[in-house]
């Protein structure tokens, strides 16, 4: 996890501060020299190029912190497996990806996580983060794969009012169209292997938000293994 750092301070595209050179060099390596390389430590644990992508992910999102997954759906479950407990009460929408909607409705439920599910469209989200009051909100926008626009400034009202955590997945919109994080939510999920590559040739994931939901999903990351490889594409 990149560590909190102001957006406006950000003055170029690239940081390699050992050679400083244009392009970021890609990390071949598992260990790192200890005590210098106690920040990154082990290559499950952080890697420079990642980093670096975080980086560039904060640079996107206008957000403190940034960090990434193996896929979207490890970004997904890292995150809600990090911030949910049994009893906890999570909203999402009927209308959403796939592996998202199974995850909640089946494995989350199954631990003891009290699952509501709103119909389509923005009107029926809201009513439901004031009526249920979840612990967290998760919504996609624009929606996979009906390409439903939902209203992010609205619904992070109503998620304020009841103390919700509001996340977005921001996948089909990308950083270009919006950017949910000043729009009001607390986090922002992509798949990278979606628009934010472009090519069909990346399976990564990110999360970039408020610091402290990013630290608590990056330590779940951490534990259950889903890192992004650097000698890959996605990172490079």
């Amino acid at each position: 996890m990149r560590p909190l750092r102001s957006p406006a301070s950000f003055h170029r595209d690239t940081e390699d501060p050992v050679a400083h050179s244009l392009v970021f060099p890609i990390y071949q390596t598992s260990s790192f020299l200890m005590p210098e390389g106690e920040h990154y430590r082990y290559g499950r644990e952080w890697n420079p190029t990642v980093e670096e992508l975080a980086r560039k992910m904060d640079m996107l999102e206008g957000t403190p912190s940034s960090t990434c997954f193996s896929s979207g759906m490890g970004a997904i479950t890292s995150l809600l497996l990090s911030h949910l407990r049994p009893g906890s009460r999570l909203l999402i929408h009927r209308d959403m990806f796939s592996r998202t909607y199974r995850f909640a409705r089946e494995f989350l439920a199954s631990f003891g996580v009290s699952v509501s599910v709103a119909e389509p469209g923005s009107e029926e989200f809201i009513r439901m983060v004031r009526s249920e009051k979840p612990d967290m909100a998760l919504l996609e926008s624009v929606t996979n794969p009906v390409l439903r626009v939902m209203d992010i400034p609205r619904i992070a009202e109503a998620c304020r009012e009841v103390g919700a955590r509001f996340i977005v997945d921001s996948t089909l919109a990308t950083p270009v169209n919006q950017k949910p994080f000043g729009m009001g939510a607390d986090a922002v999920i992509h798949s990278a292997s979606k628009f934010l590559s472009g090519h069909n040739d990346v399976i990564a994931g990110t999360l970039s938000g408020r610091e402290e939901i990013v630290r608590r999903a990056d330590d779940m990351r951490r534990n259950l293994g889903s890192t992004l490889d650097p000698p890959n594409r996605p990172s490079w």
